[in-house]
């Protein structure tokens, strides 16, 4: 397989720039591991003397902190159906630090979620023995596989409600990937899937 899919349980990028004023500034937008914005997370900024300033998230996801002092910080960012992500920087005085945050959805035991798909080749025609390949977005050892019928169906059955990353891929063609949120608690209705692959 030639495409390496790479992705993480926590994605956090911190950019630094200098603040003339003398005060400090942290600030950064928060995402879930899509890349979608996420209104109303809850961040703390904790100090090494234990003080904590917080703020949320608004509608675009984006948080800041403004007129800092030079110190040591401890982020933590929460949702309600994410993990609880942290992190922790130095401050310099007159600094604007820029740390953005992709938070996991919990993974919620006991659930059962079905995947029924197909997958067709460039002209519709169903496409069999095709590997299909189905883990959680942070954790690719948790990895689901099959491979499609004669048809060029084929079923996945989850126990956990979590995001998901599906690979199609066959000798001889592109590989095909899509990005999946499997919620609820309790499961959820069948999702369908269709992945048309090229010919390499």
């Amino acid at each position: 397989m030639k495409n390496l899919l790479v992705m993480w349980s926590a994605l956090f990028i911190i950019l630094g720039a200098v603040q003339p004023s003398g005060t400090s500034r942290i600030h950064g937008q928060v995402t879930n591991l899509l890349g979608e914005r996420l209104p109303e997370v809850r961040v703390d900024a904790r100090k090494a003397s234990g003080e904590t300033f917080s703020t949320t998230t608004n509608a675009d996801g984006l948080y800041s902190f403004d007129s800092l002092g030079s110190d040591q910080y401890d982020l933590s960012f929460s949702s309600d159906g994410f993990a609880r992500q942290d992190v922790s920087l130095r401050l310099g005085r007159g600094v604007t630090q820029r740390v953005d945050m992709g938070l996991p959805l919990y993974i919620l035991h006991g659930t059962e979620h079905v995947i029924h798909g197909a997958v067709v080749d460039s002209e519709g025609r169903p496409l069999p023995s095709v590997d299909i390949v189905a883990f959680p977005a942070f954790n690719r050892r948790l990895e689901t596989r099959t491979t499609t019928s004669d048809a060029g169906e084929f079923e996945l059955v989850f126990g956990e409600g979590a995001q998901y990353v599906v690979l199609a891929y066959k000798e001889g063609y592109r590989v095909s990937s899509k990005a999946i949120v499997l919620w609820g608690k309790f499961g959820g209705p069948t999702i369908e899937l269709t992945f048309q692959l090229e010919r390499l």
